[in-house]
């Protein structure tokens, strides 16, 4: 790498550590990706991000089954949505989300279920007139 190369990489470590401090973790988790992505054995730029993609998802899974509780399929989905589309960006670095297997084998059930759940509800708002 030429050091031009490592000076941009550390400066965008830096920026996500500074975000991480300030809280914003999905976008701590962009400037870790762009270190990474400059180098991907970055190793200080590895832990980082999968600190923040744990915290992140756990965040997301106490929302999901938050929504899923209270009936809130579309919320749910959208969440489900976002934790599949966020594991999928994390194997690029070799990280797994350490989701405990009775969330996982819930959100795999719910995969199936869900989609039965967005009908229903679009089947109600259409009979209640809020679709056309």
């Amino acid at each position: 790498m030429t050091p031009a190369a490592v000076f941009a990489q550390k400066k965008q470590f830096k920026q996500g550590l500074a975000l991480e401090q300030q809280g914003d973790l999905q976008a701590a988790m962009s400037r870790f990706k762009a270190a990474l992505y400059k180098n991907r054995y970055y190793n200080e730029a590895t832990v980082a991000l999968d600190r923040c993609a744990q915290q992140v998802a756990s965040d997301w899974l106490g929302d999901y089954f938050q929504a899923r509780v209270t009936g809130a399929w579309e919320e749910a989905a959208s969440i489900a949505d976002k934790l599949t589309q966020l594991q999928e960006e994390l194997r690029y670095f070799s990280i797994e989300l350490a989701i405990p297997a009775y969330q996982r084998q819930r959100l795999e059930a719910d995969a199936q279920e869900i989609p039965a759940q967005r009908l229903q509800l679009l089947r109600q708002q259409y009979a209640e007139g809020q679709l056309t």
